[in-house]
């Protein structure tokens, strides 16, 4: 996925057919260094050079999107109708989070998780549950600050509920309403006897796997990239090396504002998007070049033309962090988040279960073109 949201709403998971989960089916996990350890999406501090080149290649051929021509499932009789399905597919369209290409390999799983959400939407009916719009707000508030935390690294609206809904590819109306399905489940399951992991139990866990919270050495900058053609002669280089130096100097103002100028002058896509920002990344995750500079630059320093193979850089530094163990209050949050939605995944799949052998489902998958 081009960014695994670690959402707190595993309705979404239900409601939107997987677009909105925290790996595809064919995405492994990438372990509890990635789950706990990090505030960035281990996609978002790729090499810079990478990340501004790999947008000038031509756009991939729009593949062939499934449809369905007819019900793709009944539930206990209830049809699931090829406008269920396809909405869902054009939801997960707009998400981006899944290439195109796989969506007709992932059809079935498509349709299997709209029988799930109409099982559990049914089991909610029948309990009658209501929420209450300031539980509604408060979750809102919760995915919001979730959201921002692990965005933390970049600037402008990138941690914003606005970019949070575009990614997933709908409106804030249709969020809202599933993080209001997302708490309906959650009371569902807790009726059914789920628990949530007590603080002893997020403090033993932290204590008894440091490994899992071991932080690598980072960097956090910013850049502006002057291209330079793949076929450019020396002289070439050294015209794009002079018009670095003077933007570099520029930057070295004492009123200069870095980012103003990556937005105006900078010939990457991050740039004019979030003013250079790259994040934080580790080592080995930049072209050789950049990546020795910007760990050696001191705090707040800015370098002079840096060449990599992409064309010349000039990098600010914004912070640096050791390696180590974070330390407990700065992942608890996290950790108990994690530790939750595990509690919720396992009791939804067990309820899940449960529904599956009660009821009657036939699938229609020759119904999907």
């Amino acid at each position: 996925m081009a960014n695994r949201l670690k959402l707190i709403v595993v309705g979404l998971c239900l409601t939107f057919a997987g677009a909105a989960c925290s790996s595809t089916p064919d995405v492994p996990d990438q372990g509890p260094a990635h789950d706990y350890a990090s505030a960035q999406d281990e996609e978002s501090a790729t090499a810079a050079g990478a990340q501004d080149g790999q947008a000038d290649g031509e756009a991939a051929e729009e593949a062939k999107v499934p449809q369905a021509t007819g019900p793709v499932a009944e539930v206990d009789g209830e049809p699931i109708t090829a406008e269920t399905f396809n909405k869902e597919v054009s939801k997960i369209v707009a998400s981006g989070q899944v290439p195109p290409q796989l969506l007709s390999q992932l059809s079935g799983q498509i349709v299997n998780k709209i029988v799930d959400k109409t099982l559990i939407d049914n089991a909610v009916k029948r309990a009658d549950i209501k929420i209450a719009d300031e539980k509604v707000d408060a979750r809102v508030d919760q995915i919001r600050a979730e959201f921002a935390a692990a965005n933390q690294g970049v600037d402008g609206q990138m941690g914003s509920l606005d970019t949070l809904v575009a990614q997933l590819g709908i409106s804030k109306e249709e969020f809202y309403e599933s993080v209001r399905e997302s708490l309906a489940i959650e009371q569902l399951l807790a009726d059914n006897g789920m628990t949530y992991p007590t603080a002893e139990e997020i403090r033993a866990f932290y204590d008894e796997n440091p490994e899992a919270f071991e932080q690598p050495e980072q960097v956090h900058a910013r850049h502006i990239l002057i291209k330079v053609p793949e076929d450019a002669d020396e002289a070439g280089w050294e015209s794009a090396r002079k018009r670095a130096a003077e933007i570099q100097t520029k930057a070295s103002a004492p009123d200069a504002d870095f980012a103003a100028l990556a937005a105006e002058l900078s010939e990457g896509p991050l740039g004019a998007r979030n003013g250079g920002d790259l994040g934080w990344f580790g080592r080995q995750q930049m072209v050789p070049e950049f990546e020795k500079v910007a760990f050696t630059l001191e705090k707040n320093a800015i370098s002079e033309p840096v060449r990599t193979q992409f064309g010349w850089h000039i990098i600010q530094k914004l912070d640096h962090r050791e390696a180590g163990v974070i330390a407990f209050d700065k992942v608890e949050t996290r950790l108990e988040n994690k530790m939750r939605n595990d509690q919720v995944q396992k009791a939804l799949s067990d309820l899940l279960s449960e529904l599956h052998a009660s009821q009657k489902i036939t699938l229609h998958l020759e119904n999907i073109k």
